[in-house]
């Protein structure tokens, strides 16, 4: 069941993300873009403030530290052949590095390079080992189509992220002492601490580290996972940056049910792909039910890890 809050949270973090001065940087704060009616993801909604307050403090000092501690980043390597497709992932076990089958999109990349069409796959880092260990395996194992992003930025970007931060910190502040703006104080206020938090400063790190990445592959199309996080909106809002002819898509892994928020949302076309593949008819017809933008394409692929699980074909442009 839905509560009544959950509700006007969503109204909320709607109604600021549609404000015409909302850049990429509010797009990219963690608090807006609640993933689902549930625990894990609504704590920062009942969280006092100053519990936030001490949580960012406490990040942002090991963050800090860590800067100052950075190994060289590991920067891609010289590409010797056209890529037509990148592929973003997340590499949740170290294990997985090496292996065909991706956690996420299964055998995919293996079969758009036995097209001729070649595609190039970014892994977000989410093991414990550093991304230069685990590209240098790549290098060893001669993988030349698959990077893993660094943690970090160099300590000169790293402070442009806080200055960005900084920025938007001022914008909303003016936002709330506006009259009439329809937005409660205490929700602006919730929006400028998690300005600050690990998970915002994650997804502008990763709009930046793409945005060198494309101007390198110079790829066709781009497809990522589609569950409504704010670093999936950076990547869509990159693309469209770079050009308005690289097509994006979104791919639905985790179930869409009534509980889910952000991924059904209607959100600025800058933000969003130009089409979702779905793993079933169930999860096509959640979004299609809800505000879910109607010029996004949808087509029933099914489950790419699990390609043995037969289904009808079948396109949905509505």
């Amino acid at each position: 069941m839905i509560s009544k809050n959950f509700n006007k949270y969503c109204s909320q973090s709607d109604r600021i993300l549609s404000r015409k001065d909302s850049d990429y940087v509010r797009h990219s704060i963690s608090f807006l873009h609640c993933i689902k009616n549930h625990p894990e993801f609504i704590e920062k909604l009942t969280q006092k403030n100053f519990v936030a307050l001490a949580k960012i403090f406490y990040s942002f000092i090991i963050s800090l530290g860590s800067l100052f501690r950075l190994r060289g980043l590991s920067k891609i390597r010289k590409i010797n052949k056209s890529f037509s497709i990148i592929i973003v992932s997340n590499l949740i076990k170290v294990g997985d590095l090496t292996q065909k089958k991706d956690f996420y999109f299964g055998n995919l990349q293996n079969i758009i390079d036995k097209s001729n069409k070649f595609c190039f796959k970014i892994l977000i880092n989410h093991t414990k080992f550093h991304s230069n260990d685990l590209n240098n395996i790549l290098k060893t194992k001669k993988i030349n189509n698959v990077f893993v992003l660094p943690r970090h930025l160099d300590l000169r970007l790293e402070i442009k992220l806080l200055f960005l931060a900084i920025k938007q910190l001022i914008s909303l502040i003016i936002l709330m002492l506006k009259p009439n703006s329809q937005l409660s104080k205490s929700f602006i206020i919730k929006s400028m601490i998690s300005l600050f938090d690990k998970q915002t400063r994650f997804n502008l790190r990763i709009r930046l580290q793409y945005a060198d990445i494309i101007k390198i592959i110079n790829p066709k199309k781009v497809i990522c996972p589609y569950e409504g996080f704010g670093y999936e909106r950076m990547i869509f809002y990159e693309s469209r940056k770079y050009s308005k002819h690289l097509k994006c898509f979104g791919y639905q892994h985790a179930p869409v049910t009534p509980i889910n928020f952000s991924v059904k949302r209607k959100i600025r076309s800058s933000f969003i792909p130009d089409e979702v593949f779905f793993t079933n008819k169930t999860f096509m017809r959640e979004l299609s039910s809800s505000k879910f933008n109607k010029k996004i394409k949808k087509r029933l692929i099914g489950n790419l890890r699990h390609p043995e699980i037969k289904i009808k074909k079948k396109n949905d442009s509505n």
